[in-house]
Parts: C-alpha cells; sequence; structure tokens
C-alpha cells in the first residue's frame, strides 16, 4: 500500500516537503511535479507573521492567535510555536520535529519544557540525537540546553508583550488561561517566570499578581467562588479589596504564591472574617436596635452566645 499513488504522495510531502532537494513524482507520460517546498516558512527572507500564522493554521488545522519565534544554538534547533484559538488538551503535547529537515515524530516529547502545552510547535534541529524508536532525543547536555532555550523564547516573548501589545497578551492568557494555570501549578520554572502575567479576579476588578501585591495591603483571598460572590459587594463598600482564588488551579497558585514571598502578609479570607472588619455602630443606632439585642441576647444564652449588630454600605446590600 506504500507504493499507491495517494499514500505515497502523502508519505513524501510528509516526510520530505521540506528537504533541500527538489522531490519530483511523475507518471507515464505526464510532466514531473514538485512535491516538495524545499523550505521551512521561516527561511524565507522577510517572512511576514501572517504568512506564518497561516502556514501554522494549515499545518495543524487550527486557527492561530499568534506565532513565536523559537532558537536554541545548543543544537542549532529553529522552529515556531504556535497559539491556537481554542485550548489544546492540558497536560499534552503536540509538537511536530523535524531532524535534519526530514519529519521525524510528531509525538517528541521530551524537546520542550513540559508545561509548553498551550501551544503547537514545528521545529528543525541539526544537532540533537534520536533515540532508537525515533520519537524522542537522547537526554544529554545539549538536549537540557536546547529545551531551556526554547523554553526561555516563549517566556521572553510573553513578556515582551506586556509593553508591545498587552491586548494580544490578555487575548492568549484570556484563551488558555486554564492551561497556563496548570503550567504554572506544576512547573517552578514556569510559575517564576509567569506568576506576574496571570490575571486574578478580584472586587475591584481582574489584576495581576503584581497590581495586587504593589498596594502594599494585606493580600486577602477567598478559595472558594461562591463565598468570593457573597462577599465581594460589601467588602468592596467597605475599601476591602478581596481576591478571588476559587477557580481552577488558583488555590495551588495561591499556595506558590504565599511560599515564593514570604515577607508579604497574605490571608485566607471569608464571610465570617468580613463580619468583623464591617463599621460599628454610633450611640444613637446602639439606642435603636437595644431592645432586639436585648432579646437576642436573651435566647442565645442557652448556647454560649452573645449577639453583635454591625452595618455597612450601602444599604441596599444583601447580609452576608
Amino acid at each position: 500500500q506504500y507504493f499507491q499513488k495517494t499514500n505515497l504522495i502523502h508519505l513524501i510531502k510528509k516526510y520530505g516537503n521540506f528537504l533541500p532537494y527538489p522531490v519530483l513524482f511523475s507518471e507515464k507520460d505526464s510532466k514531473p511535479k514538485r512535491l516538495n517546498k524545499s523550505e521551512f516558512p521561516w527561511e524565507k527572507q522577510r517572512a511576514s507573521k501572517p504568512e506564518l500564522i497561516s502556514f501554522g493554521e494549515s499545518f495543524f488545522d487550527i486557527k492561530v492567535i499568534d506565532c513565536i519565534p523559537l532558537y536554541a544554538d545548543a543544537s542549532n534547533s529553529a522552529g515556531y510555536a504556535f497559539i491556537g484559538m481554542a485550548s489544546n488538551s492540558l497536560s499534552v503535547q503536540n509538537h511536530s520535529v523535524y531532524l535534519n529537515r526530514m519529519f521525524l515524530s510528531d509525538k517528541v516529547d521530551n524537546l520542550l519544557p513540559e508545561w509548553v502545552f498551550f501551544a503547537k510547535c514545528v521545529i528543525n534541529s541539526t544537532g540533537l540525537r534520536p533515540t532508537a524508536s525515533r520519537e524522542a532525543f537522547f537526554e544529554d547536555e545539549v538536549l537540557i540546553k536546547t529545551k531551556g532555550q526554547l523554553g526561555a523564547c516563549i517566556i521572553n516573548y510573553l513578556h515582551s508583550l506586556k509593553t508591545t501589545d498587552p491586548v494580544l497578551l490578555n487575548k492568549i492568557i484570556s484563551r488558555h488561561e486554564t492551561a497556563i494555570k496548570l503550567a504554572a501549578t506544576s512547573s517552578d520554572e514556569f510559575f517564576d517566570n509567569i506568576y506576574d502575567l496571570i490575571p486574578f479576579e478580584t472586587n475591584y476588578g481582574n489584576k495581576t499578581f503584581k497590581d495586587i501585591a504593589g498596594t502594599g495591603r494585606e493580600i486577602r483571598y477567598v478559595p472558594d467562588i461562591d463565598e468570593f460572590k457573597k462577599i465581594s459587594g460589601i467588602a468592596f463598600n467597605q475599601s476591602i479589596e478581596v481576591v478571588n482564588a476559587g477557580y481552577v488551579y488558583e488555590p495551588a497558585l495561591f499556595e506558590k504564591l504565599i511560599d515564593k514571598f514570604p515577607d508579604l502578609n497574605f490571608r485566607r479570607f471569608s464571610a465570617e472574617d468580613l463580619i468583623w472588619e464591617l463599621k460599628e455602630l454610633d450611640l444613637k443606632e446602639r439606642d435603636e436596635v437595644f431592645d432586639f439585642l436585648a432579646q437576642a441576647d436573651n435566647i442565645l444564652k442557652e448556647f454560649g452566645c452573645t449577639s453583635e449588630v454591625r452595618k455597612f454600605d450601602p444599604d441596599n446590600l444583601s447580609g452576608i
């Protein structure tokens, strides 16, 4: 079946599309037809980003948000990481690797850092040694350096977007937020380089951790979405900033942040904690609720409890 026309053309294009020599196909009396392109798109002079994105979309059959140039001089490896519109399977890498321009495998899982599963990469290398199965590379010093350099390309690019194109950065993170947060919890290296780009929901709007910590105030976080919704409005009107750390992987992220910044004052916050930060009544207001408190204390006496009345703004908010 390998010599049937359709299969043969498919295999030639798959494995030899970027070989530096023309691969021609002919049948009977027809003129030879070239099957391969002989160069990667990033090797063309002045290859534009739209051209590269178009290549990534065609190659992986996805819609691409952005593409990131990759290079590692440790092994003379080069290529591009393509970030799609849709989230990839969590913790699964989908990269196509070429060795000396010949397609090696789309199952190589040890060339890039383990956290690069929110992008699909195409990479050509001339300085790495494949294993016998040709689905991985030998774990040697060259591979370790290569992996670090390729990861640094992605990290540095994302950080550069903070100043060059923050709208695009927000789009990438919002599309792949769950994957990026999972990567940050599972990899200390990725966490150390990305934590200040991840947005968190607060009752003052979405903020990065750098912005939250930059206030100099106690960092109050709620690791439960329903609890956050219950107290966020009241806390806002008491000028208390609260961070929602209840979405998937966020509790684990805050544990890593607490370990990384021992000098910062973190506080796990709840509705019960908020009650004691509400405003106390003035004398006139105390007189107005005196009879109520007396009756409440009498009822609660047998339980060893006393009542406390506090106030909050605005008065049209529901109680906790």
